[in-house]
């Protein structure tokens, strides 16, 4: 029998103290251990072996103890010695058991059920990274749809601009498209002025004449009234308190005074009916040119009955801070929200 090298020694107690620390902890999974009657008969084979193979190991350290006092004494040979083993030792392969060895099946049986269990451990861990996957997938399918949706436009916009002719007639296309909505425009906005300026005619300029000479506030009324009359009882009674101030008159006088005062009142009802028609249409006019601009508020020179009235008809808002300036509501705005 060949005299083993303290190398070989040292990687064989290494490989038998690796593989008979896995056979007596580790054979069985903790959930489900194997049946006794399978694995007994396997375990005492594998017992007897590995005593075999220990007794072997204890006589191959006794004949190394006794070449100990063969080692060299010098310091560096010595350590050279060392190196040498140890490399050796590192190039040994482990100790594996022979073909016939009843310590395969549980050095098999132990290998899978560390692989089961790894794999049970990575299986939730790669669900997760599945998933995120997934997520990402459809993020990405989402951002090609839109390129492709993108792609799309720009090539058909391409070759609109390839084709001068196509550009033309869409041209062309567009030009007529808007000449007829603006001749439907403005037909629809002759329409409503004039519809305005009748409702202005018939039903509002009275109204508003009698409110600036200190009548009922137009639009709070609830009771229909004569405004013709009102208005010449307004007149009637600010020429009588003229004349109560003035002093008495002879009845003469009085007569003659209050038949030409008759005449012009009439003539100041038509007159203060033609300003107030005058005022509505020009504040209308300017509202309407000033809401295009920056600033939309339109500087009033007095504060008269036809803005307060625009303003309870929420056709147009005073500003926060200064009431003699005038503004035309957004009624796009208005219809958005």
């Amino acid at each position: 029998m060949a005299t083993p090298t303290p190398q070989s020694v040292r990687s064989r107690l290494w490989g038998l103290t690796n593989l008979s620390h896995s056979t007596l902890h580790d054979v069985r999974p903790l959930n489900e251990p194997p049946s006794a009657a399978l694995i007994d008969p396997e375990l005492k084979k594998a017992k007897t072996e590995l005593r075999r193979l220990l007794v072997d190991e204890e006589m191959a350290i006794a004949t190394l103890q006794t070449q100990l006092a063969d080692l060299p004494a010098d310091p560096q040979r010595r350590l050279r010695a060392e190196i040498a083993a140890n490399r050796e030792t590192f190039n040994t392969p482990g100790y594996y058991p022979p073909p016939a060895s009843p310590l395969n099946k549980i050095i098999a049986y132990r290998y899978v059920l560390s692989a089961i269990t790894a794999y049970a451990e990575l299986i939730p861990i790669s669900r997760r990274e599945v998933e995120d996957m997934q997520k990402e997938l459809a993020a990405a399918k989402a951002t090609l749809n839109e390129q492709e949706a993108l792609k799309a436009v720009l090539e058909k916009r391409v070759a609109e601009l390839k084709n001068p002719e196509a550009i033309l007639v869409g041209a062309d296309d567009s030009v007529v498209g808007m000449k007829m909505r603006s001749k439907r425009l403005r037909t629809k906005t002759g329409r409503t002025i004039k519809a305005l300026h009748t409702f202005f005619e018939r039903h509002l300029v009275t109204a508003l004449a009698m409110e600036e000479l200190g009548g009922p506030i137009v639009g709070l009324g609830r009771e229909a009234v004569d405004g013709k009359k009102l208005l010449r009882k307004a007149k009637g009674q600010m020429t009588i308190e003229e004349a109560f101030r003035a002093g008495r008159k002879k009845e003469r006088e009085r007569e003659r005074e209050r038949r030409a005062r008759n005449d012009e009142e009439e003539e100041e009802e038509d007159e203060e009916e033609d300003e107030v028609v005058g005022e509505l249409e020009s504040l209308l006019e300017d509202l309407m040119e000033k809401s295009l601009e920056a600033d939309p508020y339109v500087a009033l020179k007095r504060e008269s009955a036809v803005a307060r009235f625009l303003v309870r008809a929420k056709v147009a808002e005073f500003h926060p801070r200064d009431a003699k300036r005038l503004k035309l509501l957004n009624f796009a705005g208005t219809f958005e929200d």
